[in-house]
């Protein structure tokens, strides 16, 4: 598993690359007063992250056909679970993407609060959840990774109804 993570950390330098962006496009509208803008801003955003997050599922795909070549060291079983694990973070790419975009929105106008509820939120959930599975279950890792990561659903979700509220949505240069 960890081979796959070589791979996919290549993918989530763009987490940062969406945080930057939002947080310079949409801090622009709200530090010039340009509130309405920043609201339509916040719509493209999270239409470009929805459209970045299904490239990088189909570059994550791609990278595929590379892990005999960068892992041919590895065994043949140890590579099967690479591809594996690359497709799986690749399938969640799209909510990644859209989750980092929800929250670099939030943050950009001052409501930190909600990153920490959410990320806060689900950590508090997943931790025991972690646990029944590991004690309670004969799941792979790789499944029990899976079950982890549909939380991001439930992050998306509770990050979305928080943006509907407009907290975020301030006058930064006051």
């Amino acid at each position: 598993m960890a081979a796959s993570f070589s791979i996919a950390n290549l993918f989530f330098v763009a987490f940062d690359g969406i945080n930057t962006a939002t947080g310079v496009i949409i801090g622009k509208s709200l530090g010039s007063n340009n509130l309405d803008r920043a609201l339509v801003e916040k719509k493209w955003m999270l239409f470009g992250a929805k459209v970045f997050g299904f490239f990088m599922t189909l570059l994550g795909f791609a990278t595929v056909g590379l892990v005999p070549v960068v892992f041919g060291r590895l065994s043949l079983e140890a590579q099967t679970i690479t591809k594996h694990m690359v497709m799986i973070i690749a399938l969640f790419m799209p909510l990644w993407t859209y989750v980092n975009a929800q929250m670099a929105i939030s943050k950009a106008g001052g409501d930190t609060k909600v990153c920490m509820l959410v990320d806060g939120g689900i950590t508090l959930v997943m931790i025991p959840l972690l646990l029944i599975m590991g004690t309670f279950t004969t799941w792979s890792p790789i499944i029990m990774y899976v079950v982890v990561k549909m939380l991001d659903i439930i992050k998306i979700i509770l990050a979305g109804h928080e943006l509907k509220k407009n907290r975020w949505v301030v006058n930064l240069s006051c």
